[in-house]
């Protein structure tokens, strides 16, 4: 079907509308003055030009439809036929033309033998179609179901799309929208004036925008999307083929911002920079906690993400990092551990001991040793002998006990001693003696009092002016009898001579008293009467019963005690059981010296006693340097639970017997100091009673009031442990881990300096995996030279909705929406009118009765 003068259609279904219109390939159509279709048959790509040229054809020949260069039509014959080899100015198409015959009004023009359009090679019948099309404004469509609408358009392949002014459309499937824009490879799609696709698959949205890269994308003016090169950050992942997005041109500076963008959620979702700083947040804790961890001065840089290098200060060296630190601390501690040492007693030879030599203890005269752990308790041993002890002037030997002065020999003037033969009281007092016992058998040591007691009965029993001198004890008499005798012996004498001479003896016996006296008259006169002192064999007074057989009194009827005493009334032994039984009670229950002279030790429990005992409500003692109180149960908690703070790690205090246990201690799996300082070895432990600080100890030697050594053991300010655990959370240098954390959920706000878990990176991870599988991202996030919707490498089409109609002018590179599209779609069906209508989906236009003609097609109409 024609439309318009000089116009011709000379294939099945092809169409022409328009002026000097030609369509002659199947189903092919042209619109436009001057517009020539072509049909070839086949696909060849056209390459992009680089140049234009200009040629001319002076004449034509009617039969072959040629037209001059210059764009002006010559009808009428003459003028002189020559070669033709040349450009159709503002086309990059090149003709070769045979050689003409002659130069008469009869004479021919060369036909035209071939030529290239953009680089494409034409054949004779493209390049005789191309020149004189394109030489008049036209266009042109070279293959089945091509479409090419504009000025010097050209479609020139099976179901190629040419819109707009020299727009050309070259591969299988190409779409070309705009002034000047080109599609060359099958399926490549440009819209924008200038825009340029020439690779397989490759879109072009913008103006002058270009992608030299297959499957790529080129989104906005002079955006250029190439191939991919490189690998993935992070990821690694080679170049592929599957093309790239490009929002602008990074060789000219051509950059825009993606915004108004979702968070991502899986891996291969886009990420926005609210994601990133979020990120960042983590990233920043992560490099302060790496940085603090490291120790030595180490520090983190939030802005360069760098962590500065640590110092360390071992054995007096400088090490700037872990690894050189602990090369160090491991030498020293072999060399340390092939240490030896000396040993020796006294002013003997020492023997050298070396490295897992056994050092042995042995008990000592009197000195009974044990040990617990690496504690050795030296003490006395239960049964002591020794030769001679002085306590501080008091000498204990073989010989007994004396009192020296301080040269420890020389012996105290009149000072008491005590030897195998008896006691020498050194002209002393000897005081405070209790009652013996006064009888025939007995061997107790009497006092004064009983002495007085003696005096005072001889006096009685002498009678008269008998006196006791208080001093002396002396018994002095006179006038004893009233014989003017002052001796008993002198008195006896004068009534013996009395009685002598009155012929009348008395004589006292056993237990009498004779007391011979002289009456008025002269006469002797004898009072006899129970001595003083007597002696029976056996006295009853009443049910009282004193036998001298038994030595024993018995039938007093004062049997209880009620805590009062009668006054010189004798006691009884079930008064004395009483007052024993509950002194034994008090006894029992009384917190005694061991050794009541010397007053030195108490033992709860009693002397030699191995069972504790518990002495409760005691007030808290005063601590401080001369403090000797007594230290309750809370005060020694409190130094138990300082040592439990010092020790840290998991350390405990058992509450009935305040003993510390510790486990794992400083994470080194130790349960005991000394363990976990590993660089002072056993050797180190055994071979001297000092103590070294290893890793993470400081010791700090002092001297005690006594003269005796104190190390008090402190961790150091910067320490490294193999493994620290603090209730259930493990820091493990093994596997340079963190375990054991509570805090594994997210709730999205981050509490300032706590370690995050991987639970809760986990869950961050796991919603930033989200977002990233559902972010439109570059294909390479380095070069962000092109956006596949899927996915890199995904062939499965993706539909981008909801994107705002962008402006269409010469000047944007604004994305165009289907509305759009249908919009141009819209032009070209209202252009050829009828019930011509658009597949919503596909945007394929369909026609019916046109122009109340019955046809369905331009060319039946």
């Amino acid at each position: 079907m024609t439309i318009g003068a000089f116009s011709g259609a000379t294939e099945q279904g092809a169409a022409v509308v328009g002026v000097r219109g030609a369509a002659l390939g199947q189903q092919s159509l042209s619109i436009g003055n001057g517009a020539t279709n072509v049909t070839s048959g086949t696909n060849a790509p056209i390459q992009l030009a680089t140049s234009l040229g200009q040629g001319t054809i002076t004449n034509k020949t009617v039969g072959s439809r040629v037209f001059n260069g210059s764009n002006t039509v010559k009808d009428t014959l003459g003028g002189t036929a020559g070669t033709l080899t040349g450009t159709v100015d503002g086309v990059a198409i090149t003709i070769n033309q045979a050689a003409g015959t002659g130069n008469a009004t009869t004479g021919t023009v060369g036909a035209i033998t071939g030529g290239s359009y953009n680089g494409q090679t034409l054949t004779a019948e493209q390049a005789n179609a191309l020149y004189q099309s394109l030489g008049h404004g036209g266009s042109v469509t070279l293959g089945q179901r091509a479409i090419a609408i504009g000025t010097a358009t050209a479609a020139l392949a099976n179901n190629a799309l040419a819109i707009g002014s020299t727009s050309l459309a070259s591969g299988e499937g190409s779409v070309a929208i705009g002034s000047g824009s080109i599609a060359t490879k099958t399926d490549a799609v440009s819209i924008g004036r200038g825009a340029g696709s020439s690779v397989t698959s490759g879109v072009a949205i913008g103006a002058e925008a270009k992608v030299t890269g297959d499957n790529s994308i080129a989104l906005g003016q002079k955006s250029v999307a190439s191939a991919q090169t490189g690998s993935s950050f992070l990821t690694n992942v080679g170049a592929t083929t599957q093309g790239t997005i490009s929002v602008g041109d990074g060789t000219n500076n051509v950059k825009r911002r993606l915004t108004n963008l979702a968070d991502g959620a899986v891996d291969s979702d886009g990420v926005t920079v609210a994601q990133l700083k979020q990120f960042k947040v983590i990233t920043d804790k992560q490099g302060a906690d790496t940085a603090a961890a490291l120790g030595g001065g180490s520090t983190y840089n939030s802005t360069t993400g760098a962590v500065t290098t640590p110092t360390y200060n071992v054995g007096g060296t400088t090490k700037t990092n872990v690894g050189d630190a602990i090369t160090n601390i491991d030498n020293r501690t072999t060399s340390l551990e092939n240490q030896t040492w000396k040993l020796n007693t006294n002013s003997d030879t020492a023997a050298v001991v070396g490295k897992d030599a056994e050092v042995k203890f042995i008990d000592g005269k009197n000195i009974k040793l044990s040990r617990t752990g690496t504690s050795i308790t030296v003490a006395t041993a239960d049964s002591v002998k020794f030769d001679s002890v002085n306590a501080g002037g008091t000498v204990i030997n073989n010989n007994g006990l004396s009192f020296v002065q301080a040269d420890g020999t020389t012996p105290v003037t009149n000072s008491p001693s005590i030897s195998k033969t008896g006691i020498n009281a050194g002209n002393n007092k000897i005081s405070n003696v209790a009652n013996g016992a006064i009888t025939s058998g007995s061997k107790d040591a009497v006092n004064g009092g009983q002495l007085q007691g003696v005096a005072d009965s001889v006096k009685t029993a002498i009678g008269g002016n008998t006196t006791i001198d208080a001093t002396t004890g002396a018994i002095t008499t006179s006038n004893i009898g009233g014989t003017s005798s002052n001796t008993i012996d002198g008195a006896i004498t004068s009534v013996k001579d009395a009685a002598t001479k009155a012929k009348t003896t008395v004589t006292a016996g056993d237990n009498v008293v004779v007391t011979p006296t002289t009456n008025a008259d002269g006469s002797s006169n004898y009072q006899v009467a129970t001595a003083k002192d007597v002696n029976f064999d056996k006295v009853t007074v009443g049910s009282v019963v004193v036998d001298k057989a038994t030595n024993t009194i018995n039938g007093l009827s004062n049997k209880t005690w009620n805590g009062t005493a009668v006054s010189g009334q004798a006691a009884t032994e079930d008064q004395l059981q009483a007052v024993s039984d509950a002194q034994k009670a008090t006894d029992d229950a009384a917190v005694k010296y061991d050794n009541p002279l010397t007053k030195d030790k108490v033992t709860l429990g009693g002397a030699g006693s191995t069972t504790p005992v518990t002495l409760t409500n005691v007030k808290a003692g005063a601590v401080n340097a001369t403090s000797t109180d007594a230290i309750n149960g809370s005060q020694l908690h409190g130094v138990a639970d300082s040592v439990k703070n010092a020790i840290g790690g998991s350390t405990t205090i058992d509450a009935t017997t305040g003993a510390i246990t510790t486990s794992n201690i400083g994470g080194t799996g130790s349960n005991t100091i000394d363990g976990a300082i590993t660089s002072v070895k056993d050797a180190a432990t055994k071979a001297k009673t000092t103590v070294t600080a290893g890793d993470n100890v400081v010791v700090t030697p002092t001297t005690n009031a006594d003269g005796s050594s104190n190390y008090q053991v402190a961790t150091a300010k910067d320490v490294n442990f193999d493994k620290v655990t603090v209730g259930s959370v493990v820091v493990d240098k093994a596997t340079n881990t963190i375990n054991g954390l509570s805090n594994k959920t997210w709730n999205g706000t981050a509490v300032s300096g706590q370690a995050a878990t991987e639970d809760q990176l986990q869950a961050v991870s796991d919603a930033q995996k989200a977002t990233d599988d559902a972010a439109v991202k570059y294909d390479d996030p380095l070069t962000k030279d092109k956006v596949t919707l899927g996915g890199a490498g995904s062939t499965t089409p993706v539909t981008l909705t909801n994107v705002k109609a962008g402006a269409v002018n010469s000047t944007s590179t604004d994305a165009i929406n289907g509305s759009q599209l249908h919009g141009v779609a819209d032009s070209v069906k209202n252009a050829i009118g009828g019930s011509t209508t658009i597949d919503a989906t596909t945007g394929a236009i369909t026609t019916s009765n046109i122009g109340g003609t019955g046809s369905n097609t331009i060319d039946g109409a």
